[in-house]
């Protein structure tokens, strides 16, 4: 892919420093960043930046999946998880605060997780959980042993997708496949809001992935695709609307996304206003669908079949 240079982003989330340069391919839509966090300072952005430093492990419960309706308003095949058979072998790349570990446990699955954020290692002493801290290296594991291997919003996190997924070849039995979650790139929401768009969530998101890109990734890496939707969690639409709402200049948090930006009295009436006009109204569950049936929605679902 040839990315042409596009603009700058910065962290207005939690309040990285700096901005970033973003490359856009013309002819297939993906996004990447110019120049990526190293592996020291990628390291730094989850433990310091990311807030699962104030969770309480106690604190934890493992998900619950919704009713069939609830599921369907709510998009919640948007989880990588709930497309894991029962009584399989999984690993889960990037497992956040362990909450699908704790559900595929529940169907009878053998676990393994890689998580970058060190502040998940009390959670997994607690809970029992089988988390490896920093980057995932295929040499930990045994060959050919997991039947699925989980990318549940994290690819978009990857500098090197093609590198990644060549390794997780390496760790897959015959014909299991990876199941990945992450934002579309071409989306109807991408365009509307442009620079305030949620998903450049620089620089955590060092890609933004297309179908096509999708798709010539699997075939660069040997991949058949043997799935691939979209599926737009209704809370995100949420999401954007309070995103635009208190929006910081580079180097300072959100009011929405942190706790370390106090929010104002108006700010605070502001999100609840949206939430009741827009949340609980269903208004977002609906519009989510209707953009995913309409092939703009936020997220793709894609399924990685090995082969060979």
């Amino acid at each position: 892919m040839r990315h042409a240079e596009t603009g700058a982003a910065h962290d207005d989330r939690y309040g990285y420093p700096g901005e970033f340069r973003v490359l856009v391919c013309a002819a297939c839509g993906h996004s990447q960043l110019g120049d990526p966090p190293g592996a020291e300072a990628q390291r730094a952005l989850y433990s310091r930046f990311y807030p699962r430093a104030g969770f309480d492990p106690a604190a934890h419960r493992a998900y619950r999946p919704p009713g069939r309706v609830a599921a369907w308003l709510n998009g919640a095949r948007a989880a990588a998880a709930l497309w894991v058979r029962p009584g399989t072998r999984v690993l889960e790349i990037g497992c956040g605060y362990g909450e699908m570990i704790g559900y595929l446990k529940t169907l009878g699955c053998e676990v393994q997780a890689t998580e970058l954020d060190e502040n998940v290692a009390e959670l997994a002493r607690r809970q029992g959980y089988d988390i490896r801290l920093g980057f995932f290296d295929a040499r930990n594991y045994p060959a050919g042993h997991f039947d699925y291997v989980l990318l549940n919003q994290v690819l978009e996190h990857v500098a090197d997708p093609a590198e990644l997924l060549l390794q997780l070849r390496g760790v897959l039995a015959s014909g299991g496949e990876v199941v990945v979650s992450t934002p579309n790139g071409a989306g109807l929401l991408r365009r509307a809001f442009g620079r305030r768009w949620i998903h450049w969530h620089a620089p955590y998101h060092a890609q933004i992935f297309t179908q096509q890109s999708l798709r010539q990734l699997a075939a660069a890496t040997r991949f058949d695709i043997r799935l691939l939707r979209m599926a737009t969690p209704s809370g995100w639409l949420l999401y954007q609307w309070c995103h635009c709402v208190g929006y910081p200049p580079p180097g300072q948090p959100h009011p929405f996304w942190s706790e370390r930006a106090p929010r104002t009295l108006a700010q605070r009436l502001a999100y609840r206003a949206l939430y009741l006009a827009t949340h609980a109204s269903r208004i977002n569950h609906l519009l989510a669908r209707i953009l995913d049936a309409a092939g703009s929605g936020e997220n793709l679902v894609a399924i990685f079949g090995k082969v060979g």
